[in-house]
């Protein structure tokens, strides 16, 4: 059970699935699923580390006691007070998120080096923690600003349990409003659910983690270097693509499994990736690349913060802070940091350039220039991808002098290695491709060419496994 791509996970998936539709019909009782699904979440998590599930529980407890207070407040007829609560509950799961993944960084900032900056670095991150502080933020906040449903503490409390406890989602997202996943704890059914959807999400999301992204880690290891002097440009651009469609394989192959487990259970997740690849600009790319975290960022932090309703000035601000957020989420170091930032830079320029345009966007565009505007998209968010990849912004400076310079060391290549990393990237370029043709209307009409894909994607992860790896998500 140690990832969702091994035996033991699967064998403990059919088995909560047994207990979830087959306990209700033996106890004659409601309610039994939600408990279901919450002692699989902290099993699940126990599993893997007792630490972890004690986190989880802690972070459950903290957050029912605050709801709890807030329904107090609303019965009272108190609403400064409940918004007030509110406030307070989201910033300790700001504080307690802070603690976990920044106390070291910032010590050793303020510090240096020394005993107390080598105890925050020591500490244990548990698994998870920013995904479902960001579920509890989102719950907080919903509550808030809403009108929630007279329960009593039982149920209440076996909502708020489920929602953060829910092992489909709280480990890597995606995440998921509050407010969309409360209406769903509810009785369901095995009549009800789309065994042909599960399917396809599975099989979807297994064949890019095991297939394609499990494979391809061995083939953009040489990206873990420090200094590139001496390397090949060639080989730097295919193992930086290479990492892009790792990157894609390994995370949408997750959601898409976390999205075919929720169906199961009769949860709908919200999408999380929507064929990032074909996007024209980084705008367009942060609309279909981690939805739902870019949804989060966009309605808890863009928003209140001013959204783009206080002039340009404060919109490129407020554009520029949600990606530094954005990016000191994925992790403690300045790299990261940085990966937020130019991001932001790049999304600030293309809003002051439809600024300086208006209307251009809309203008029908010439087929060269639009798949030239894809490429160059492409290149952006594959080449900032480095910085996750990559040992430090020094690096990623290392690799980009050698792609411009280093053109006489061309020939210096592995092309065994090449042609291999070529061939696992196939599979996202064609998924990508698949879309755009359909999209266009051109063919792939009907639904018969799917099985064919079925078939090949089957035969895949029967022949072709490459080395289990945790999903790179899981460190964040």
């Amino acid at each position: 059970m140690s990832l969702f791509d091994s035996t033991s996970f699967l064998i403990f998936l059919c088995v909560v699935a047994l207990l979830y539709y087959l306990l209700p019909l033996i106890l004659k009782k409601d309610g039994l699923q939600t408990l279901v699904l919450i002692g699989a979440g902290l099993s699940f998590y126990a599993y893997l580390d007792v630490f972890y599930a004690l986190s989880l529980l802690g972070c459950c407890l903290v957050n029912e006691a605050f709801v709890a207070a807030m329904h107090h407040f609303r019965a009272k007829g108190n609403v400064r007070a409940k918004k007030v609560t509110a406030g307070i509950g989201i910033a300790v799961n700001a504080s307690i998120l802070f603690f976990f993944k920044y106390s070291g960084l910032f010590s050793s900032l303020i510090f240096g080096g020394g005993e107390l900056t080598s105890f925050f670095l020591g500490l244990p991150l548990p698994l998870g923690i920013s995904f479902y502080t960001f579920h509890a933020i989102s719950m907080l906040a919903d509550l808030s600003g809403g009108k929630d449903e007279e329960e009593g503490f039982w149920k209440r409390s076996a909502g708020t349990f489920c929602y953060l406890t829910f092992f489909a989602n709280s480990v890597s997202g995606p995440v998921t409003k509050y407010n969309d996943f409360r209406p769903q704890i509810k009785r369901h059914f095995f009549k009800e659910v789309d065994l042909k959807k599960v399917f396809e999400y599975l099989l979807l999301g297994y064949f890019f983690k095991v297939c394609v992204a499990n494979n391809m880690q061995n083939y953009t290891i040489g990206l873990t270097e420090t200094d590139f002097s001496g390397s090949s440009p060639i080989t730097i651009l295919v193992e930086m693509f290479g990492y892009s469609c790792q990157i894609f394989a390994d995370f949408a192959g997750y959601s898409y499994i976390a999205i075919g487990i929720a169906l199961l259970f009769g949860y709908r997740l919200p999408k999380n990736f929507d064929f990032p690849y074909v996007s024209k600009s980084i705008t367009e790319f942060w609309k279909r690349w981690h939805i739902s975290l870019s949804s989060w960022l966009k309605q808890y932090i863009y928003f209140s913060l001013g959204g783009n309703r206080k002039g340009k000035i404060r919109t490129y601000v407020n554009l520029m802070a949600v990606m530094l957020i954005g990016g000191i989420w994925h992790g403690a170091d300045w790299k990261y940091l940085l990966w937020g930032a130019l991001h932001g830079l790049l999304l600030v320029l293309e809003r002051m350039g439809s600024h300086l345009m208006p209307g251009k966007e809309k203008k029908k565009e010439n087929a060269v220039f639009s798949f030239a505007r894809m490429i160059v998209s492409f290149t952006l968010v594959s080449w900032l991808w480095l910085f996750f990849k990559m040992n430090g912004y020094s690096a990623v400076l290392s690799a980009t002098k050698q792609i411009f310079t280093g053109w006489r060391y061309a020939m210096v290549i592995d092309t065994t290695a090449l042609l291999m990393a070529c061939f696992y990237m196939l599979p996202v370029f064609a998924f990508h491709a698949v879309y755009l043709v359909a999209k266009n209307g051109k063919c792939l009409k009907g639904k018969n060419w799917k099985y064919f894909f079925y078939g090949a994607m089957m035969l895949a992860l029967l022949l072709n496994r490459g080395t289990s790896s945790a999903f790179i998500y899981f460190q964040y």
